[in-house]
């Protein structure tokens, strides 16, 4: 099984010993034997807790002066502003500060603004837009960071370095969902998806919070999230009509398999749902209900947080009661969320005030023309 599973920075061992072959692997980097059956989940745990560990090391061998001295002062568990992160944050982060591993041992007084430039256009390449822009905004955190410490910075290197713009050609990402299409999906989910789909679209929970969340987050009136994993911050909803009928397919489809779920949400062999087995069988179902033309291109999960926005907005409510709905605190992201549904009632407010307008306008003119008539 070894001999048939290359994996980045892990040996493969063979020996013969006393007329018998032994296959083992190691970790190249931290040279620890895996003892993990290879292949299996406890195998890459194991190989992604070396990988930390052995970065860890790097960053504390660092120079100092260098990009990788200061990953590591900013890593530090006692340092309160990357120690007050969310866990979320903390790893969207890390997962930067790995791929910045490779030029740890740079010179600050080297990084420079062409230099901040490069590596954004590097990572573009391998990793597209978006993750190239976050190397370029974590760059800009870390630098601002460590300005007023003693590393030696005078200048923020990638504070000038402009972010990859989207392209214009490109469809709007995580788009709000139709009427027609959030029926359709429910419908054609089954029911251990349905449920954690409709939490989404009732209650407006991350993918994160979704696979994450306890099952006492559901106290059959409400969603109740102590603390969301991006924000660490709470997230209470009341539950809907729909919601609650939708949990009493789901309880009776537990209590038919006989599973006493931990969380919230479970798969179909009742262990916790990852986010990414979850978006597999989600854009599974997506794609079959594309080719009947039942969808249209662009639904995403994280599409119905926007959904709820929308629709707030469409009620007549503000960008504060859709963040609320949606479970941020800044009303910034409640604008965010809300801003395509607010563009379009103020256009209808302003067709209606024109048509009003050319009506009398038009009343007018016929008034006047009866006049002249006379």
């Amino acid at each position: 099984m070894m001999k048939q599973l290359p994996v980045k920075g892990v040996k493969i061992v063979r020996r013969l010993a006393k007329g018998r072959h032994y296959t083992y692997a190691y970790h190249r980097a931290t040279g620890e034997r895996l003892k993990a059956e290879a292949g299996t989940a406890q195998f890459f745990l194991e190989i992604d807790r070396l990988d930390k560990k052995a970065l860890a090391n790097a960053e504390a061998n660092a120079p100092p002066g260098t990009l990788g001295a200061l990953i590591c002062a900013y890593r530090s568990p006692t340092n309160p502003d990357f120690a007050n992160l969310a866990a979320r944050t903390k790893e969207d982060y890390q997962e930067i500060f790995n791929y910045l591993q490779r030029i740890q041992d740079m010179p600050l007084r080297a990084i420079d603004a062409p230099a901040v430039l490069e590596l954004r256009d590097r990572a573009f390449a391998s990793n597209k837009r978006r993750y190239a822009n976050y190397v370029v905004q974590v760059l800009r955190l870390l630098f601002a960071w460590g300005l007023p410490r003693r590393f030696g910075l005078a200048v923020n290197p990638a504070a000038g370095v402009p972010l990859i713009k989207r392209p214009r050609h490109l469809p709007k990402k995580n788009r709000a969902w139709k009427t027609h299409e959030k029926k359709a999906v429910l419908e054609a989910l089954p029911i251990h998806v349905r449920w954690p789909i409709a939490i989404a679209m009732y209650a407006g929970l991350r993918e994160g919070d979704l696979v994450g969340a306890p099952r006492t987050a559901w106290t059959g009136d409400a969603i109740n999230i102590e603390a969301q994993r991006k924000t660490s911050h709470p997230h209470w909803m009341p539950a809907s009509a729909e919601l609650k009928a939708i949990w009493r397919e789901y309880k009776a489809w537990l209590d038919e398999k006989k599973i006493v779920p931990m969380r919230l949400c479970v798969n179909s062999f009742g262990r916790a749902w990852t986010e990414n087995g979850l978006r597999a069988v989600f854009f599974k179902k997506i794609r079959e209900l594309l080719k009947t033309n039942a969808v249209d291109p662009g639904l995403t999960i994280h599409g119905l947080r926007h959904t709820i926005g929308r629709d707030v907005v469409d009620a007549g409510g503000d960008s504060r009661t859709a963040a609320a709905m949606i479970g941020d605190v800044s009303s910034a992201m409640g604008d965010h969320y809300s801003r395509e549904a607010d563009r379009r009632r103020r256009a209808s407010d302003g067709a209606r005030k024109i048509t009003k307008f050319r009506a009398k306008e038009a009343a007018g003119e016929r008034e006047r023309n009866k006049i002249v008539e006379k």
